[in-house]
């Protein structure tokens, strides 16, 4: 045999060797990590779940407004229905996920609907108020459920005052928004234009698409002119105004605060034992869920779908009585589930730790009115002199 055969014989054996060793080893990783990871997943299993709340957008609505030139103004072509009222489709998006709930915590829920165990809230909105119906109706069934309508807790954000101005003052003093609106100003113009309604900057120009793309959704011709304007780039329009829009700490707090801060006094009470209600509900709208991204943290910033989610799950060890509370979102209610890292508190955040990523951002619901309402009332009124 040459030289190179035997190299040649040598390597082969020797690669042959060591995809035995490494079968072998494998053979024993396995053998020792499949059943700890049996056990491990037996265990968690076995912890109780303690709480559970559930924050919705609601579902498939007519277009929020229509440009003054908008062909599709007329209610007969919305089955009789006002600008942002909930579509059947959208009813039955909620329906089906109430189904999905109830298929999730069925054990935890029970068959029938207890007052005293489960509380739904709804902003002032009737599209969120039947998003709550349609819900509940996939979840118990069609019995006569109250709604609540608490507005510190439960809100469409853009009505705190102090929100709005920080919303519109960002537009005009954010270098990096005023950089976007530069670049798109073409866009802009163009939108103005064919729709005789000024579009200045980038939150208008999201609400055009977006009426835009509903009406394309309903299955009614566009006009021409917005052709142009639909696919990558209403995407990315969209996908921009949604990461700029409640991206800073003082927004977060007046867009989540109170509702944060009741959610984890529910948890607190439970924990120690006062009566409280175990699961709460809530029908709110896109912007609110992007303000619980953004305290998040959450990577990819985009507007949420109609019916979208987000659930946390307060739950209890039984090895060690902890508490901790695990975060998903459903992008949409056709989609499963995803688990979210909460500001760099992954799965089973310990609950401690989920409050203090929330500390700052709490407000109980007089200090939310205050900062909504009266915010610079004070110190108009009297005014501190400089020293």
């Amino acid at each position: 045999m040459g030289f190179k055969k035997r190299v040649k014989s040598l390597v082969t054996c020797v690669n042959f060797l060591l995809a035995q060793v490494f079968t072998i080893r494998m053979t024993t990783w396995l053998s020792l990590v499949v059943p700890l990871v049996y056990l491990w997943c037996r265990c968690k299993a076995e912890d109780e779940l303690v709480s559970v709340v559930e924050i919705f957008r609601h579902g498939d609505r007519t277009p929020a407004f229509f440009y003054p030139n908008d062909p599709y103004q007329d209610p007969k072509y919305w089955n009789g229905l006002k600008e942002g009222d909930l579509t059947e489709k959208g009813s039955q998006q909620l329906y089906n996920l109430g189904q999905q709930f109830k298929d999730r915590y069925k054990d935890f829920l029970g068959n029938a609907y207890n007052p005293d165990e489960i509380i739904v809230m709804s902003t002032h909105m009737s599209r969120t108020e039947n998003s709550a119906k349609s819900f509940m109706s996939g979840l118990y069934g069609g019995i006569e459920i109250p709604i609540k309508k608490e507005t510190a807790v439960a809100n469409q954000i853009i009505t705190c005052l102090k929100f709005d101005y920080l919303y519109k003052r960002s537009e005009l003093s954010d270098p990096d928004i005023v950089d976007i609106n530069e670049k798109n100003k073409d866009l802009y113009q163009y939108l103005s234009n064919h729709t005789k309604l000024p579009v200045g900057g980038l939150f208008r120009a999201s609400g055009v698409l977006d009426t835009l793309k509903i009406e394309q959704d309903a299955k009614l011709e566009l006009p021409e002119w917005a052709n142009i304007v639909m696919g990558d780039t209403m995407q990315q329009v969209s996908k921009t105004a949604a990461e700029f829009f409640c991206y800073t700490k003082e927004m977060q707090k007046l867009g989540l605060g109170s509702l944060m801060n009741h959610i984890i006094e529910n948890f607190d009470n439970i924990i120690s034992g006062k009566k409280e209600a175990k699961t709460l509900i809530f029908s709110l709208h896109d912007l609110n869920l992007i303000c619980f991204l953004q305290s998040f943290k959450y990577p990819e910033i985009a507007q949420p779908g109609f019916a979208s989610s987000i659930f946390f799950e307060l739950k209890k060890s039984k090895t060690n009585g902890r508490y901790y509370v695990n975060t998903f979102y459903k992008p949409s209610v056709e989609q499963t589930p995803i688990p979210i890292n909460v500001a760099g508190c992954d799965l089973d955040c310990d609950l401690d730790e989920f409050k203090n990523i929330f500390r700052d951002l709490r407000l109980s619901a007089g200090q939310w009115y205050s900062e909504c309402y009266a915010f610079g009332l004070f110190d108009k009124l009297f005014p501190t002199k400089e020293h």
